[in-house]
């Protein structure tokens, strides 16, 4: 074990390997390949180090703070984060599957064929705000109706006062939570010079209003759902900038517009800006 190469010493080389290789290997096929590469050489080097062998006084492990056992399972997660399936389509099927077991309306499978077909699961959230990544839309979709069944569980639970609770079927919170920003498909286009989104709405009808005329092609919508899925963007609406009185009005007649309004701000405030962007 004399001759055997410390720890740090099997790295730095590594290290060095790496770079030799991102230079010779064409763009994006390297990765993978030199992360296991990198993977096998970091695993054997832990091994020899945790294993009693010949003069195992001669090998020292340098990596303070953390234990063999410790890195070995640090470099097993990575490996797992760079061979999962990409967002777009983790997101994809967690969609599909909440939508398929809460919504049984007619029309709804030709509506959720429509979004697969205009890449509405591989679309951003926006150009440069929160989730700016394929999938970003649809994931964070799925943060507003997770956030809006929170606010009809705690209603249910009589955690709000009389007068605002009146809890929806699950079917009607899925529609408006998953269906709100369905006018943003096909209007983000990657700039292949810069990698950024530009937004080009072919359908400039609206925000809220081009929802509602999107789902109402292929499905009915019940007063309550339209008035919400309308009138999501509360305050940032061009309509009420301009001073319309109508969301006003429509959150007088019913406190799911705000409610829907309330969940869709906590997702993108909070669990989609205080977090990884989509990446994890």
């Amino acid at each position: 074990m004399k001759n055997e190469k410390s720890l740090a010493t099997v790295v730095a080389d590594a290290y060095d390997g790496l770079l030799a290789g991102i230079n010779k290997m064409p763009p994006f096929r390297w990765a993978g390949t030199l992360a296991e590469w990198l993977m096998d050489k970091l695993t054997a080097a832990i091994e020899r180090a945790t294993h009693k062998e010949e003069n195992m006084d001669d090998v020292k492990i340098a990596v303070p703070g953390i234990s063999a056992e410790e890195a070995t399972e640090n470099i097993r997660r990575n490996m797992e984060l760079l061979n999962r399936p990409p967002l777009s389509e983790r997101v994809r099927e967690e969609f599909r599957q909440i939508f398929t077991e809460k919504i049984h309306r007619p029309g709804a499978e030709k509506l959720l064929d429509w979004l697969d077909r205009n890449e509405f699961f591989t679309a951003p959230a926006s150009s440069k705000h929160h989730l700016a990544v394929p999938g970003g839309l649809a994931l964070h979709s799925l943060n507003v109706y997770r956030r809006l069944v929170e606010i009809a569980e705690k209603e249910e639970d009589g955690q709000t006062p009389a007068y605002k609770t009146k809890v929806l079927p699950l079917e009607s919170i899925a529609i408006m939570a998953l269906l709100h920003d369905v006018c943003k498909t096909d209007c983000y286009h990657k700039d292949p010079a810069t990698s950024t989104y530009k937004f080009r709405d072919p359908l400039p009808l609206g925000h809220g209003e081009k929802s509602v005329y999107i789902i109402t092609r292929y499905m009915e919508l019940y007063p309550t759902e339209a008035l919400a899925i309308r009138w999501h963007m509360g305050a940032y609406d061009d309509a009420v900038k301009g001073g319309s009185k109508a969301f006003n009005e429509a959150m007088r007649m019913t406190p799911w517009v705000w409610r829907l309004h309330q969940a869709d701000m906590i997702a993108a405030w909070e669990d989609e800006r205080s977090g990884d962007n989509g990446n994890t």
